[in-house]
């Protein structure tokens, strides 16, 4: 067993014990604060990231949707252009 010389040794000894459940409340506690904070980073970073990945699908479609219209407009144009074209004298190679 420990021997304590004098009375100031084990009171402090005493003090030290006493408060060691407190500092691991606390340092818990701290834990539990910081590992709830990265878990809540960690979730919003992750519905930002759904969340820019559904944009970047929607920005895909409607881009896939634009040049779909465009080349339909082109194949309108040259049918018009081979239609009509050759009463302005315009010649195709491919007529």
């Amino acid at each position: 067993m420990l021997e304590v010389e004098s009375p100031k040794v084990r009171e402090s000894f005493a003090t030290s014990v006493a408060l060691r459940p407190r500092e691991t409340n606390v340092r818990q506690t701290r834990q539990e604060a910081v590992t709830s904070q990265l878990y809540e980073t960690v979730q919003g970073t992750e519905v930002h990231s759904i969340h820019g990945d559904l944009l970047l699908d929607q920005e895909i479609v409607w881009i896939n949707e634009q040049y779909k219209r465009e080349l339909d407009n082109h194949e309108i144009s040259i049918n018009l252009m081979k239609v009509f074209g050759g009463s302005f004298g315009v010649r195709y190679f491919d007529s």
